[in-house]
């Protein structure tokens, strides 16, 4: 027996174009590129680093987490329609009407 009663959303086919579907593919992203950034830093003079307070380096993060996490809930990929057909771009229920 299963704990775990696992199964596709009802629309699977579409799941690429739920904001956290593409917040999570860009955390993963990001999470993979960490080695390159960490050179990155390490990379940089002293003297630029010191420019910019410890303190900061931590809220800087945090907020544009927080922003990306924003973006992700108030942005949507549905298509566009087509003001001269009243059609949406690529939606076949539309093209039916």
């Amino acid at each position: 027996m299963s704990i775990l009663n696992l199964r596709l959303v009802d629309d699977a086919s579409k799941v690429h174009t739920y904001s956290s579907t593409q917040l999570a593919a860009a955390l993963g992203a990001i999470s993979l590129a960490s080695p390159f950034v960490t050179a990155f830093w390490a990379g940089i003079p002293e003297e630029v680093k010191s420019l910019l307070p410890n303190s900061w380096r931590l809220a800087i993060a945090i907020a544009i987490g927080c922003m990306a996490i924003i973006a992700a809930r108030y942005t949507t990929t549905t298509p566009k329609a087509d003001t001269t057909t009243g059609e949406a771009d690529g939606d076949a229920s539309a093209a039916a009407k």
